[in-house]
């Protein structure tokens, strides 16, 4: 399959399958938003401007998983960085988010169901079903050439790098999942990181 087919049928996946799963999970959707606003007050989602594909600016969707006030992000401690980010580098940690967490907030996070309102943003073309994870805009003002490598495609809700060991990788690990996906990527690729994606969701592996 050439990559012009390739992309317009990843296209086509992300449409078909972003809209029947809103559709399927509106019930579940409308249950999280209310549970989360009767906890504690304040916005239902969480919007973030993230890089997308070639650098482009979106706003990304989350269910809001922190108390009001308190940026979804973890800390950022630049004072080892050097010239781009150095592989060691790890964004968020257990102990940079855990007093910002709400405690519905932590269930979510540990199911991914916070992250489900991304498919607002495949169904509008923003990100992908699968891709790598879009990043904030600080730190890829500091990529290196070869680190913006990841950027050529569309973000993703999930990819490779979740389903071989999510936030638990540092970040030139994650930099390395990155890069073999974009070398790789094909429609066979994708389904296997879908599947697997269910897989680990299931698990409730730890996402901070």
């Amino acid at each position: 399959m050439s990559r012009n087919a390739y992309l317009l049928g990843k296209r086509c996946v992300d449409i078909l399958l972003s809209a029947s799963a809103l559709a399927v999970l509106a019930p579940t959707l409308a249950v999280i938003a209310i549970v989360i606003r009767l906890h504690e007050a304040g916005p239902v989602l969480f919007w973030q401007p993230r890089v997308g594909k070639d650098g482009r600016i979106f706003r990304l969707a989350k269910f809001r998983t922190m108390s009001p006030g308190l940026a979804d992000v973890g800390e950022l401690d630049t004072s080892s960085w050097v010239d781009g980010v150095p592989d060691d580098f790890v964004f968020k940690t257990a102990h940079s988010s855990a007093h910002r967490v709400t405690p519905i907030g932590r269930r979510l996070r540990r199911t991914s169901l916070d992250e489900l309102p991304q498919l607002l943003n495949v169904l509008a073309g923003d990100m992908s079903l699968v891709g790598p994870r879009p990043e904030i805009v600080p730190i890829v003002e500091r990529y290196s050439a070869e680190q913006r490598q990841r950027l050529s495609m569309k973000p993703g809700l999930t990819g490779w790098a979740q389903v071989t060991g999510r936030d638990k990788h540092d970040h030139g690990h994650k930099m390395a999942a990155d890069r073999y996906y974009v070398q790789h990527a094909s429609m066979q690729l994708d389904l296997q990181i879908l599947v697997r994606t269910v897989w680990v969701a299931l698990r409730g592996r730890e996402a901070y």
